[in-house]
C-alpha cells in the first residue's frame, strides 16, 4: 500500500485505499463519528483510543483506510486535532496537495 492521500470526502471511492480527510466533527458516539470536510460527511469508525479524546466540533484530519466506499466509511488509525491551526491557511494548503499545485513565486 502507498503512502494516505488527502482526499475530499466527495472524492472517496476504493475500499482498501489509504485516505487522510480533514473536516469537523459534526456527530460523536465512543466508536465512530461523522466528519464533514465541506463536500460531504464521512463515518469515521476506530478504537475508543484513536477516537475518544476528540469532541464534537471540533476540527480534525483522519488518517484512516476505507472500509466501504458506498457507506463512506473510514477505519480510523490516527485522528489528529487541528483546533490550532489556523483554518484558511490549512485549508489553502489542503487545497493544492489535492489539487497537486505547487505555490510559484512570482
Amino acid at each position: 500500500m502507498g503512502p494516505y492521500q488527502e482526499t475530499r470526502v466527495e472524492k472517496l471511492e476504493n475500499a482498501g485505499q489509504q485516505v487522510t480527510v480533514s473536516g469537523i466533527v459534526v456527530t460523536k458516539d465512543e466508536q465512530s463519528m461523522q466528519v464533514d470536510d465541506g463536500s460531504a460527511t464521512v463515518t469515521v469508525i476506530g478504537e475508543q483510543d484513536v477516537i475518544g479524546e476528540v469532541a464534537t466540533n471540533s476540527f480534525v484530519r483522519v488518517f484512516g483506510t476505507m472500509v466501504t466506499a458506498s457507506e463512506q466509511t473510514i477505519n480510523a488509525v490516527i485522528v489528529q486535532d487541528l483546533g490550532k491551526n489556523d483554518r484558511y491557511l490549512y485549508d489553502q494548503v489542503r487545497q493544492r496537495l489535492i489539487n497537486g499545485q505547487k505555490k510559484t513565486d512570482e
